[in-house]
């Protein structure tokens, strides 16, 4: 060290080196058939957007976590990706929201802003694969809605 000066070894560590999409967001519910042309004709009209055909496709170039928001009421759920599956098995009611992040950096359950992670049954978080429509297992006991999102992630912008 001469005059002040010194030499420092330095490394520099990106946290996230990746580009970001835009989130993408699905959202099911079962499947409430309706019997509106009942007298006239033997037809049920229900919503092609059901928990049975729920998948889910990551654009991006790495794996996508999905952030699953649950809302009542209902009694217990499942969700997923591909057989891999989060169970929740406390009641919701109508007012509540429970979020579940499976980020590995974040891994956690928020009911109304409360972190309740430790009351997850079984949790065995899964990404979707990039480029690839995964199927999700979704499965609720109850009239609420699932919402999975996720955020495709980029090797580069363009």
């Amino acid at each position: 060290m001469h005059r002040g000066w010194a030499s420092y070894g330095v490394s520099l560590i990106a946290d996230n080196p990746f580009w970001t999409g835009e989130p993408v967001r699905r959202t099911w519910s079962q499947s409430d058939a309706s019997d509106f042309y009942a007298d006239r004709m033997p037809l049920n009209i229900s919503s092609a957007s059901t928990l049975s055909s729920a998948a889910m496709t990551n654009e991006g170039d790495l794996e996508a976590w999905p952030v699953w928001t649950i809302k009542g009421p209902l009694t217990s759920v499942t969700v997923g990706v591909d057989g891999r599956t989060v169970q929740w098995n406390v009641p919701l009611t109508a007012t509540d929201i429970l979020v579940i992040d499976t980020d590995p950096t974040v891994q956690s359950a928020w009911l109304n802003g409360v972190d309740v992670t430790a009351q997850l049954g079984s949790a065995d978080f899964a990404p979707i694969p990039a480029g690839h429509e995964r199927p999700l297992s979704l499965t609720m006991a109850g009239t609420g809605s699932v919402e999975a999102a996720i955020t495709p992630r980029h090797f580069r912008a363009w």
